[in-house]
């Protein structure tokens, strides 16, 4: 047919109706057919076929191969810059076929196939309402719109597209777009800067199974007002790609949504009962928005078992997240998100998944809920930047090699890391903001780091600790009205850790500051604080045994402030371990308390221009030898202090330069060391009650005793107790300045009492020796100034032992006795050069000796 025009009545007539069993038609372009309908009918194969609409106005269009079975070959339909009302092709099984509809208003067009190979249907420049697609198989063909507009849907339903065909959607508006059949050997399903609008419940629904296929939608927008924009319904196997790229998916609907599965609503969600991506399959995503309006709806929902995604710099507008891997060993999964504002963010894997290098980062993101699951995985990263989140949640399994940071986040809720382990990682968290951080993780060959962190709850570590690692709190600063500020529970430090707070603020107005319990520092590990300040109604406090053998406190320049004198500024248990705390810290108010329960050395406290109420530093048993320990209390105030318990060589326990109430001392000591009690005025009544071992000594120097001391306990061969240049007074009617109770070995123990200025305001005896067993001691009472108004200034009791050595040299005895008793034997009694002065108040020297003492 050629050059010629078809003219029928009305759109219920015919301009061509041709019924052909075989046989070929040729009509060309050049005719042209005005209203009624076209139709061409064959009930056997043909080929060679060719039928051009052009410029030509018809109602329907009708080609047809009675059975999808015919195998047809270069057959051309082409409907070209005409107007048509319904399209029904039929073209059977098709080789080297093509089908063309350019510059047409076609309104429905419907396409049904057999076998499709080498093949095209291809819409240009077309504007209709339904284009719809089907077929059994296609085989490197392909089905095209471009530039065109379908209002109501994009419709495609193959059994399989197979080797390389192409199924496309470029530069095109459709109403909903679907997608049934399968997906084998390099097919692709193409929406290219396309545009789907619907009301309908899917925007494009996916149906498909796909095997080393592409489905991809690049450049396009893709909405509906009902309830999901993307729905894939599909199961991807081989080297299948489901690509995303620079696109906006969103669903307007805003019926509000269950937070659960199954996903009722999304911008992108794939079928929830079972894993989407199988095999080597991939899901890249990039570049999108995902826009949802209600919390519960989903901006992406899919998951993955053996495949893996690819999922970068997208952002979504309200709704959720979910991510699933069910698979235990899919790796090189990539998830960022980024400039988002969403309801909930859930990347889950099973702790026990093994894999490796998945990197998960959101950067910018606000959602109150966000929960990360790593699996077991290794040279994974995981990066929190920038975001505000209500609840964050990080959990995983042992995990090695990894990257993970957080960073210029605000978490108004709980952020928690909730690891098996983490093995030679970086872990850093840093200038962020966070109610409560909840760390439950073991640390393993690694420097994990919190720095520039503010915390308004608490910071709790447990169920975890360090090995090998070094874990630092840099500028943290914790202030809270909750119980506890930092606070460790079943968090040991061993094999050389250490876990280091610098430079940091940590404050509670309730009970502890910074916290340990069941947290062991042992095995040449470290707890240190430097350059930081505590304060709490106790401040530093440990529950327990904490410091254990190998274990270490160190702490340098940092101050401790409890709320009031019956809680701690320090209170640590240790059952063996060591302390370093020197004079660069400061105390105030409230107790310290430092408890050993096993022998302990090298240990220094040093508590210097610092006001407590207690201080006590003890060993649980006398029976503890402890080694180089120096505890010194320097130009400081302090209530209560007591060393007890052990016998320590080679240190000392010193204070100087102190206010004290009372003091308690009956640590002991052995070879080269000392208890010094220096430059000090203690304003009660106190005790020395030490075991001072060979070597051993006591010095007190220099100090201002307001009420009696007493001394007791046992004075070895080659122990020493002395007092020198010290002040006494005695208010008390009855109380004695000096009592000396102790039990001195039978030889070679000594007693020096030197320069020292006593004044009894009462009837107590300025150097009284009580019931003691003075034994062989050595003992000098040397260039004293010695007043007692009503009581003798130097009092042997009765009930003495005998066999001292005493030299009484050099004294003034401004008021008082000298009172020797009758029983007093002694082996050797010295008394020269002292001065009784007599003045208003009489002073007197009485030996009641009998016989007179021997070799004197």
């Amino acid at each position: 047919v050629r050059r010629s025009n078809f003219i029928a009545s009305s759109a219920s007539y015919y301009t061509m109706y041709v019924y052909g069993s075989g046989g070929q038609i040729d009509h060309d372009g050049s005719n042209r057919h005005t209203t009624g309908d076209i139709k061409l009918y064959f009930n056997a194969p043909t080929s060679d076929n060719l039928f051009v609409l052009n410029q030509s106005s018809v109602d329907y269009v009708y080609y047809q191969q009675s059975s999808t079975a015919h195998v047809t070959k270069n057959v051309t339909l082409l409907i070209l810059d005409s107007n048509v009302d319904y399209m029904y092709l039929e073209p059977g099984s098709t080789t080297d076929t093509h089908v063309r509809v350019e510059g047409s208003t076609v309104v429905r067009t419907y396409w049904k196939t057999g076998t499709m190979t080498n093949s095209t249907l291809t819409a240009s420049y077309v504007t209709g309402t339904h284009w719809y697609v089907y077929g059994t198989t296609i085989k490197d063909s392909t089905a095209a719109i471009l530039d065109s507009t379908f209002t109501t849907t994009y419709y495609v339903s193959l059994s399989d597209a197979q080797d390389g065909s192409l199924i496309v959607s470029n530069r095109s508006t459709t109403g909903y777009s679907y997608l049934f059949g399968k997906q084998t050997g390099r097919a692709s399903y193409i929406l290219d800067q396309a545009t789907v609008s619907t009301t309908n419940t899917y925007a494009v629904y996916n149906n498909a199974v796909y095997r080393d296929a592409l489905l991809e939608i690049r450049r396009s927008t893709v909405q509906t007002s009902s309830k999901f924009a993307v729905y894939n319904n599909a199961q991807i196997y081989g080297t299948s790609l489901h690509r995303y790229i620079d696109s906006t998916f969103r669903s307007t609907y805003t019926s509000t949504a269950s937070s659960t599965y199954p996903p009722s609503q999304g911008a992108l969600c794939y079928y929830y009962t079972y894993s989407q991506f199988n095999d080597q399959s991939v899901l890249e995503i990039d570049n999108n928005e995902m826009i949802v309006v209600p919390n519960g709806a989903y901006g992406l929902y899919v998951r993955i078992k053996g495949g893996r995604i690819q999922h970068t710099t997208s952002r979504y507008t309200k709704g959720q997240i979910a991510i699933f891997h069910d698979a235990t060993s899919n790796a090189d999964n990539v998830v960022v998100v980024e400039d988002s504002n969403l309801y909930q963010i859930n990347v889950y894997r099973a702790n026990t998944h093994v894999t490796s290098g998945d990197t998960m980062v959101l950067r910018r993101v606000t959602a109150p809920y966000v929960k990360l699951y790593m699996g077991k995985s290794n040279n994974t990263a995981l990066g929190i930047e920038a975001n505000t989140i209500t609840n964050l949640n990080v959990y995983g399994g042992a995990t090695g090699n990894a990257t993970m940071w957080t960073s210029y986040t605000t978490v108004t809720g709980t952020a928690i890391y909730d690891l098996d382990s983490i093995d030679s990682s970086l872990f850093d968290v840093h200038d962020s903001t966070m109610r409560y951080l909840y760390i439950y993780t073991k640390f393993l060959r690694m420097k994990p780091t919190i720095r520039s962190v503010l915390v308004t709850y608490t910071m709790y570590l447990t169920s975890g600790g360090l090995q090998s690692a070094q874990l630092v709190l840099w500028n943290v600063t914790i202030t809270t009205t909750y119980t506890y500020g930092l606070r460790l529970v079943s968090f040991p430090l061993v094999a050389g850790s250490s876990f280091e707070i610098l430079n940091s603020d940590i404050k509670t107005t309730s009970s502890y500051a910074v916290y340990l319990t069941s947290s062991i520092i042992s095995d040449g590990s470290r707890f240190v604080v430097e350059d930081t300040t505590v304060k709490g109604l106790h401040a530093f406090y440990t529950n327990g045994y904490q410091l254990n053998a190998g274990g270490l406190l160190y702490v340098r320049r940092s101050n401790f402030i409890a709320s009031s004198a019956s809680y701690y500024t320090m209170y640590v248990y240790g059952s063996g371990g060591q302390i370093d705390h020197d004079g660069s810290n400061r105390h105030t108010t409230g107790d310290i308390k430092l408890y050993f329960n096993a022998p302990t050395s090298d240990n220094l406290f040093v508590l210097n221009q610092s006001s407590v109420d207690y201080v006590y530093y003890q060993q649980s048993s006398t029976a503890h030898v402890t080694k180089n320990v120096t505890v010194l209390i320097l130009d400081s105030t302090v209530n209560i202090v007591t060393f007890s318990g052990g016998t320590m060589s080679g240190g000392s326990y010193t204070v100087n330069g102190t206010s004290a109430t009372s003091l308690s001392i009956s640590a002991g000591v052995g070879s080269e060391g000392q208890i010094v009690v220096g430059g000090t005025t203690v304003s009660s009544t106190w005790s020395l009650t030490s075991v001072i071992r060979p070597g051993g000594s006591f010095l007190g120097a220099g100090s201002f005793f307001k009420r009696g001391v007493s001394v007791g306990g046992t004075i070895s061969a080659g122990g020493l107790v002395e007092f020198n240049d010290c002040n006494f007074r005695e208010t008390s009617s009855t109380s004695h300045l000096l009592t000396i109770a102790s039990t001195f070995a039978a030889s070679g123990s000594t007693l020096v009492v030197r320069n020292n200025n006593f004044l009894s305001l009462g009837t107590g005896v300025c150097v009284y020796f009580s019931t003691a067993s003075l034994q062989g001691a050595q003992i000098a009472i040397l260039d004293n100034e010695l007043t007692s108004t009503t009581g003798n200034a130097v009092q042997f009791a009765s009930t003495v032992n005998s066999n001292q050595f005493v030299e009484i040299w050099g004294n003034k005895f401004y008021a008082g006795s000298l009172v020797i008793p009758l029983s007093a034997a002694l082996t050797y009694l010295s008394i020269i050069g002292n001065r009784l002065v007599s003045s208003s108040i009489t002073g007197t020297c009485l030996l009641y000796t009998s016989p007179s003492p021997r070799d004197s």
